[in-house]
């Protein structure tokens, strides 16, 4: 599979920026791809960022991630949004990730999903200056639009 491109980047790095000092600050660790993570031998994806809290820090080996993060984030990418949005969410379902985030850079827009039994639920939708606060990160809100700042804006 190729690169995503030049939008994926630059939001994956402002996520880090945002969510880094929080996640610091409570013990976790934030990791991003390509780093696999392991929803049994099947069912391997690269989240980026993810973040991981002290008690899921024990599945960590040389080769990646067994189980689920806490908060995996996913910048959507043009040429596999389907993917993006689907076949990566549905290991995380089935792992207990009990929030997920997709970013869209063609859109510029956040969405935080929560876990409703085995289905992911649009808990909130966040474009330009709306508030984007991650439910385990509550304290670390940022504007939706400071995830997409680039000067590589296509």
């Amino acid at each position: 599979m190729t690169a995503p491109g030049i939008d994926h980047a630059p939001v994956v790095m402002n996520l880090i920026a945002r969510l880094l000092p929080a996640v610091s600050s409570l013990g976790e660790c934030l990791f991003t791809a390509p780093l696999d993570v392991f929803f049994g031998e099947a069912n391997t994806v690269e989240p980026d960022p993810m973040a991981l809290l002290p008690e899921r820090f024990g599945p960590m080996h040389k080769r990646g991630i067994e189980g689920a993060p806490n908060i995996p984030l996913e910048p959507l990418s043009p040429s596999t949004p389907l993917r993006d949005r689907g076949r990566k969410r549905t290991p995380d379902a089935r792992g207990d990730v009990s929030g997920s985030g997709l970013a869209s850079p063609d859109a510029g827009l956040i969405e935080i999903l929560v876990l409703n039994g085995n289905v992911y639920r649009v808990h909130l939708q966040a474009g330009d200056d709306k508030t984007v606060a991650p439910p385990l990160l509550p304290d670390r809100s940022f504007p939706a639009s400071a995830a997409f700042a680039s000067k590589f804006a296509s």
